[in-house]
């Protein structure tokens, strides 16, 4: 569509700057070009407060059903890592921007 077209020359755009006037190292500056070029993954706020209360574990977990007397402990210790993940690849990509 017009508008990914656009928006991926704003990325382009914005990665070039990064190496031409910055006083990163060079492969800082490739690495930080790499993740500019990504797309950043949207998630609302309704998400995010579902995935704090673990209402979305099952969509990570498939393979285990989460009944009620799935223990809290183990249901928090999962919520951290999903949240986590999320971070670990989202954190790069938005910084880059």
């Amino acid at each position: 569509s017009p508008n990914n077209k656009m928006a991926r020359r704003g990325m382009v755009s914005r990665a070039k700057k990064v190496q031409m006037n910055s006083t990163l190292p060079d492969d800082v500056a490739a690495l930080v070009q790499k993740h500019a070029m990504q797309p950043q993954t949207s998630a609302s706020l309704q998400t995010l407060m579902k995935t704090g209360r673990g209402e979305l574990l099952s969509k990570t977990y498939k393979e285990e059903s989460l009944s009620e007397t799935f223990h809290t402990k183990t249901a928090t210790k999962r919520i951290l890592l999903q949240v986590a993940s999320f971070l670990r690849r989202e954190l790069p990509i938005r910084l880059a921007h």
